[in-house]
Order: C-alpha cells, then structure tokens, then sequence
C-alpha cells in the first residue's frame, strides 16, 4: 500500500464526521445545493488540487473514497477528525509531511486553496473577513501530533486551539469561498452566491499590453494551483518567459467579470495554446464559456494538456474533446508528457 502511494504526495481530508443540529440533525454531506449533493462539490473542488481525497467519517456516501473512522482512543468533538487522519498518514503513508483538511460543509472553497496553504513551510489556516477557519487547514505531521498528544486529556478540543497551539501562518481567501453550511440560513446564502456567479456575465475582450501585468498573475496562480509537477526551476523559467514575451507581445482572449480579468486564451487558428484561470474562479463556467468561443474557429479544435494535469485533461474529455496522441516530452523539451486531443464538432 505505502509504495502505491508514494506518489501520491498532495492529501486532503474531508471532515464529514458532524451533523447539521440546526437542520434537524441532517447529515450534511447530503444536503443538496443546486441539485447535487455537498460531499460531491467539496470533491469536485478538491479533485483538481490534490492527488487523493479521503473522508474522515463512518461513510464513503458512495464516492469510493476511503473512510477513516474516529479512533477509539483519541479525543472527541471536531479534533477527532484530524487524530485518525494523522494515524492513516503515519501508517499508510509515512513519507507525507502534512495534510489539508477541508470541510464537507464548505462546497465553495478555493480553488488554489492546496497551493496557498503550502506555499511556506508549516501549518496553516485559511481566514476570511471573520476571522481562521481552521477546518480550512493544512497541518505538519510533527507539530499536529504535539498538539493533540498534549490535548489528549480534554473532553472536546476546539480546532482553534490545535491550530495556535501548531502556530499556524494565516492565509487570506474571499470570504465567500470558505461559506460553512450549518443553517437553512447559510444554505440560502450559498445558493445566492452560486447564482450571483453564474449570473454576473463574463464578457470577452482581446489583450493589449497593458494587460501583461494581470495575465502573468493569472497563468503564476494557476499553474501554482493545478501544475504541481513542475520543479521551481521549471517554474521560474517558463514564468519569466510568460512576463517578458508570451503575455505582452501573444494575441489573448481574456475573460472578465465585473470589470476583472479572470482568465486568459490563446488561439493558433484551431489550436487552443493556451487556456488559463485565476483559481477564484474555477467551477464558475469559464473554461465551459472560453471553450465556447473557441468553437467560433470551426471544427475541429485541437488542444495539448500536461498529462500529469488531472483535472485538465478530465475537464476536455467532459467537453468532448479525445485522445489522439502522446508525446514523452513538452514543446520545450521538458520531462513533461503532453497529451495530444481533438474535439470533431
């Protein structure tokens, strides 16, 4: 089991084990929220980010996923959670450093949340205008387990507390991406930010230099966020090359809404060169939209994803878009295999 997993270095955890006590004790990863079920928009935002998900709870809900029960010697109330997701990694997964937890309450969570929480060295918690939510967390094996050894005595140990107690760093997000659902009032307040999303038009416009600056923040973002694989060397390299001549000099499809640039495509006649989005939005319908305008080229369109890029390549066969080719390496080169696809009509 340990040598399957060992490449399998990013692991976030659902925390599933509570109920919603203002909902009439409904389990709340399946409450529906625009007809789909909490636990399956936690994964769907997760999937993308990390290479494998877990539920910290008695049920799978019929994802597949495992299930990590509550230890039977560790301490109750929400630290539960984190003491027998700290247990699998240490028995399952020793080589790990850390975990992000998510909650299964929280269907709207970042989009970058994995890549913002690991940016530097050790715990961290991701904040909205109200303060942590440190359901929202990534923690360091070593100093979560000081944490919850010393907390072993108490009764119910507040997530707050294990998180000072790890001196977690605090990472700013929206506050509207870390929503938690505890309330039929909360449910309708999420309902209400999905809808604002999807109304609020994204309106498309062509790039002019002065947009280089916002669409090299975009493609850092985003590539932080979904191109893990990438060593910092790499990283740097095609980072300068995307400043300096691939964002002010390269004709771009940008997307906005409201008035902020919130991805970016690159067309060579039928070939999709480029499509990137600023984490913030991902699952709006941007991808869905630039694809749409893409399609204005004519049949058919071709595009060439990282393989080792999960969620992009799902997302282009979801789009209809099929395998014709692979090649070991990228255009540069690089140890990274492109996946060639076309989509017919």
């Amino acid at each position: 089991m340990t040598n399957e997993l060992e490449s399998l270095r990013r692991i976030a955890i659902i925390l599933a084990g509570g109920g919603a006590r203002r909902m009439g004790g409904a389990d709340k990863a399946l409450i529906e929220l625009g007809g789909k079920r909490m636990i399956d928009h936690v994964i769907e935002r997760l999937s993308p980010q990390v290479d494998r998900i877990l539920i910290s709870g008695k049920n799978d809900y019929g994802t597949g996923l495992t299930a990590i029960e509550d230890l039977k010697e560790g301490p109750r109330g929400p630290a539960a959670g984190l003491a027998a997701a700290l247990r699998w990694i240490e028995d399952q997964a020793p080589y790990l450093q850390g975990f992000m937890t998510v909650p299964v309450d929280g269907p709207l969570l970042p989009g970058d949340l994995y890549a913002r929480l690991t940016e530097e060295p050790g715990c961290a918690v991701a904040c909205g205008e109200a303060g942590a939510h440190p359901t929202f967390a990534y923690w360091r094996r070593e100093p979560l387990a000081n944490a919850i050894r010393i907390a072993l005595s108490e009764n119910n140990v507040a997530l707050h507390a294990l998180a000072e107690a790890c001196g977690v760093r605090r990472v700013a997000f929206p506050a509207r991406t870390l929503v938690n659902i505890n309330t039929p009032e909360d449910l309708a307040a999420a309902i209400r930010i999905r809808e604002n999303d999807r109304e609020s038009l994204i309106k498309f416009r062509a790039s002019t230099p002065a947009d280089a600056a916002a669409v090299h923040d975009i493609w850092a973002r985003s590539v932080k966020a979904t191109h893990d694989f990438l060593t910092l060397e790499d990283f740097g390299h095609i980072s300068e090359l995307v400043r300096t001549e691939y964002a002010p000099k390269a004709a771009l499809l940008l997307a906005e809404r409201e008035g902020r640039i919130i991805g970016f495509m690159g067309m060579d006649g039928k070939h999709i060169d480029s499509l990137f989005i600023d984490p913030e939005a991902f699952g709006m319908g941007v991808g869905r939209a630039f694809l749409a305008e893409a399609g204005k080229a004519g049949a058919p369109l071709t595009v060439d994803v990282n393989e080792q890029n999960e969620g992009a390549v799902a997302f282009y066969k979801r789009m209809g878009f099929e395998l014709t080719g692979r090649s070991e390496t990228d255009d540069a080169g690089r140890p990274y295999p492109l996946l060639h696809l076309r989509k017919q009509n």
